[in-house]
């Protein structure tokens, strides 16, 4: 639903929002304290966090969500600057307006 390719259901939408909301949080408290994911140096499970993140830093979390996950904010800017990343993966920029399902109504 996050990129148009279902139809919009307000209920389904509610629920996966709520669902990533509690996984963010989950990761931006252990990353208050904590640099990485596994011990003190880049490992392939931040790696796999930075991947997954990429598609909701691009269209789902704008400036007012990031403030609210800053452990998580500052370990996926980290991440996604790390020249192995950026061969890989590319240049990633943050969200600026949230991308909203097609027939989505506050």
């Amino acid at each position: 639903m996050l990129f148009g390719y279902e139809k919009y259901d307000k209920i389904v939408y509610k629920v996966y929002d709520k669902k990533l909301k509690q996984v963010l949080g989950t990761y931006n408290n252990y990353l208050l304290d904590n640099t990485f994911l596994v011990g003190h140096k880049p490992t392939i499970a931040d790696l796999a966090l930075a991947n997954f993140l990429v598609a909701y830093f691009r269209y789902h979390l704008d400036e007012k969500s990031r403030k609210k996950y800053v452990g998580l904010t500052r370990h996926f800017d980290f991440m996604i600057h790390q020249k192995s990343f950026v061969e890989i993966i590319g240049r990633v920029w943050n969200c600026e307006t949230i991308l909203r399902p097609i027939g989505y109504l506050k």
